[in-house]
C-alpha cells in the first residue's frame, strides 16, 4: 500500500497498471524465451494483479484520507 501511495509523486494513474503489466510480460518473454511458459506466464500475472491491487489501493486511498 505505501508502495502506491509512494508512486504518486511520479504521478501514476491506475491505468498506468494495464500498461505496465503488458511491458512486464513482453519483457520476461523476450528474457526467458523457452522458459517462459504458459504456466509462467499465469504466476507473472498473479503476482502483478497482487501488487497491482495494493499499489492502487495506496494511491486512492491514502489520498482520500
Amino acid at each position: 500500500i505505501q508502495l502506491g501511495f509512494n508512486h504518486r509523486k511520479w504521478n501514476v494513474k491506475e491505468e498506468h497498471f494495464e500498461i505496465i503489466g503488458g511491458v512486464l510480460l513482453e519483457t520476461l518473454q523476450d528474457s526467458l524465451q523457452d522458459q517462459f511458459t504458459p504456466k509462467v506466464e499465469q504466476a507473472w500475472l498473479k503476482f502483478f494483479n497482487i501488487v497491482s491491487i495494493y499499489m492502487k489501493f495506496g494511491l486512492t486511498q491514502l489520498t482520500n484520507s
